[in-house]
């Protein structure tokens, strides 16, 4: 199934409609201020990626979990051998917080450049994560052979930190990392469809613009519906600059009005949207004028 033909669960209709909310939002705020970023951060994977949002808090508050516990437990590592101040498990305790608390921020990094991330970022994260488990394994060799200062309590929960924290690590790098990047990946192509007609049409809006007033006789553009000149702003940067087919671009344009705007709204854009395509193909056409965008 080809990217122009997904369902709703994906496709340009679905980057279309991300589009229109991003360009609704620029509208508001004004353009030139206006960040994609800050929509799929704050909406866009929400809606676009629901499991990718459950996956990314589940894995982050492991981790802060995970960090927690080795705080935890580094009172009972002090107190197996209190004054030597280079005691190699204080050592490899440093090493499996120092590994978490790297991964968290790497983590915390990714996931506010999702949209425009690589796997090589993930293999940082999981580099941390292996580096965790390393340390983990060198402080159960330490605690191997008690000393007088150590309890029964001390190893046991030394021990059941060190195979809970393995166990839970060894997952968050076979299972959640592969999950997490598997579905970035699988919509990259709706993100950056959406976020080139967003970043194209607020670039060329003033040609965009000149385009549509050709044709909405007695409508001023900004006392148009911001849903339905946002439609339109959309529809004629696809004209006018892509390879899309103008037929495909009106039927889509019209779908998303019927499902955001008003049933006349919905006349009104195809009227304006048939005009334009027709003087397009009865002049120059859009491969002239995306040869000059």
């Amino acid at each position: 199934m080809s990217f122009e033909n997904q369902g709703k669960s994906g496709g340009r209709r679905k980057a279309r409609e991300f589009a229109l909310q991003m360009l609704f939002a620029a509208d508001v705020v004004h353009p030139i201020k206006y960040s994609t970023r800050e929509f799929w951060l704050e909406i866009g994977f929400g809606e676009l990626t629901p499991d990718l949002v459950v996956l990314v808090r589940s894995f982050r508050d492991k981790l802060e979990k995970l960090l927690a516990d080795a705080t935890g437990i580094k009172s009972i590592v002090k107190r197996a051998d209190p004054l030597d101040k280079a005691d190699d498990r204080l050592e490899e305790l440093k090493t499996i917080t120092t590994s978490i608390s790297e991964a968290l921020s790497s983590f915390k990094f990714y996931v506010t450049g999702l949209f425009v991330t690589n796997a090589s970022e993930l293999v940082e994260i999981k580099a941390y994560l292996t580096r965790s488990i390393e340390g983990a394994e060198k402080l159960t060799e330490g605690f191997a052979e008690p000393t007088s200062r150590e309890t029964n309590d001390d190893q046991s929960k030394v021990n059941d930190f060190i195979d809970r924290s393995s166990k839970i690590t060894l997952d968050l790098i076979d299972t959640d990392l592969p999950a997490i990047q598997e579905i970035t990946e699988s919509t990259r192509l709706v993100r950056d469809f959406a976020n080139g007609l967003v970043i194209g049409t607020l670039k060329k809006l003033g040609e965009v613009d000149d385009k549509i007033r050709t044709r909405a006789e007695h409508w001023r553009i900004e006392r148009m519906a911001i849903v339905d000149r946002n439609v339109l702003r959309l529809a004629v940067y696809e004209f006018l600059y892509t390879d899309t087919p103008n037929t495909v671009v009106i039927n889509e344009a019209l779908e998303i009005a019927r499902r955001f705007s008003t049933f006349e709204a919905t006349q009104f854009i195809n009227g304006i949207l048939d005009a334009i395509k027709l003087d397009l193909e009865n002049g120059h056409g859009k491969g002239a004028n995306a040869a000059g965008s």
